[in-house]
């Protein structure tokens, strides 16, 4: 077994993975560089830039999100929109507090969208639900908890004043980002029309 009884940081494993690479690292470096290596698309999701520069990486933890539905407008006579429906899984001890996220929404073509929801625009409800929305109302975000499930919550978005334009095609993609959990759901079963592209998952 080449990771040896004790996985990674067993001699077997470390006598590998420095053949392998052809590398003088020991312990973690030799496992974060064979990992790099090996299998870039494994972490690539999980990592964000950190604010002290392209250098600095900080590992964002996966979450879950149920991605149910997601329409597309594209810009017409009115600016484009986007709305998303959801859910989304925390720890049973866990609440959904106001603090800083990002909302991304690609498509299987040219659609990147993303927005910054500040955490100064959401206040919490005494249900427990918590709801964002900046002055301009360019976005408007509610996190409702399901009473009968501890630490699930349902997620409604809707993203407007966007610049969306043809084509689209599914299927849809969202990440919600905090600086430390990437939550990523997909809606696949999708629709097109001359106004919007339409999916569920």
């Amino acid at each position: 077994m080449v990771f040896g009884p004790a996985g990674p940081p067993s001699p077997e494993f470390e006598a590998f993975a420095q053949q392998f690479l052809g590398s003088s690292q020991t312990g973690l470096e030799l496992v974060i560089e064979f990992v790099l290596a090996v299998a870039p698309g494994l972490l690539q999701p999980l990592m964000a830039p950190d604010a002290t520069g392209v250098d600095f990486y900080q590992i964002l933890l996966p979450g879950s999100l149920d991605l149910q539905r997601a329409n597309v407008w594209r810009t017409r006579s009115k600016p484009g929109r986007i709305i998303l429906k959801g859910s989304l899984q925390v720890a049973a001890d866990e609440t959904i507090e106001p603090a800083d996220f990002l909302i991304h929404v690609t498509d299987a073509l040219d659609l990147d969208v993303t927005v910054t929801v500040a955490g100064s625009s959401c206040t919490l409800k005494r249900n427990g639900a918590m709801i964002c929305q900046d002055a301009a109302k360019t976005y408007r975000v509610r996190f409702t908890p399901v009473r009968k499930t501890p630490g699930l919550y349902r997620l409604d978005a809707t993203l407007r004043g966007l610049d969306i334009t043809a084509p689209q095609a599914g299927p849809v993609t969202v990440e919600l980002n905090d600086g430390f959990t990437l939550r990523k759901g997909t809606a696949a079963d999708c629709r097109v029309n001359a106004a919007r592209l339409a999916c569920r998952g």
